[in-house]
């Protein structure tokens, strides 16, 4: 799968379990990065859009984005939509 389909995929199924968040790929140099902001001042998530994005196992956004790099599109693309009742982790990053 190609980023562009998986990112179209990822846009899908995250818009249809919330209409209000923000789902947008970069462009140029930084083309392939996912970008996922909520409706609130300065993009920052609401308690539905955090609950929708707990819901896909989208568990550790910053505070106003979750962003996706472009090796990971492919995997979520994959995850949401081609097998979504299978059972995975969600990606984390350990900061300590």
């Amino acid at each position: 799968m190609d980023t562009k389909t998986a990112a179209t995929m990822i846009r899908k199924r995250i818009k249809s379990e919330c209409k209000t968040l923000s789902v947008t790929m970069d462009r140029g140099t930084a083309y392939g990065w996912l970008n996922v902001r909520g409706s609130g001042f300065c993009g920052e998530f609401t308690k539905d859009e955090l609950a929708a994005l707990k819901r896909l196992n989208m568990n550790q956004p910053g505070g106003n984005f979750y962003g996706l790099q472009p090796s990971e599109v492919t995997h979520w693309g994959e995850r949401l939509v081609v097998s979504p009742k299978a059972t995975y982790t969600a990606l984390t990053h350990d900061w300590d």
